[in-house]
């Protein structure tokens, strides 16, 4: 998957268009460093191997973390950048009514938390 993002936007005299450039800039450097990471994760813990399932998963994490990306800028984004992927993950197989994978993933993964968000849908 080519992950790489280009920045288009010209932060001119706008401190708020700065603000957003710089920001763009930063989450830029996060895709292109854990996209590759992230839909190979994804490919992994969903089981699936249909590219554009997996495609639409990585997009729908990280337009999520961009959503919240005050938090995902921080110097440590791997545990935050792996709930977030296993949340997803976790949503896809539930949609899929794939009730094996979902208790595979619980029987080997060590912290249960992720697996509430099962309980909300």
């Amino acid at each position: 998957m080519n992950c790489k993002a280009k920045t288009t936007l010209s932060p001119g005299n706008n401190n708020m268009a700065y603000q957003l450039q710089n920001d763009m800039t930063i989450f830029e450097d996060f895709l292109n460093t854990y996209c590759d990471k992230t839909f190979s994760t994804v490919a992994r813990l969903t089981g699936t191997c249909d590219v554009s399932v997996i495609t639409n998963v990585t997009a729908d994490i990280f337009a999520e973390l961009w959503s919240k990306r005050e938090k995902t800028v921080s110097k440590d984004n791997s545990c935050l950048l792996f709930k977030t992927i296993l949340r997803h993950a976790l949503l896809f197989l539930r949609r899929q009514k794939n009730e094996d994978r979902i208790e595979l993933l619980m029987s080997i993964l060590l912290c249960k938390e992720p697996f509430s968000v099962l309980e909300s849908t």
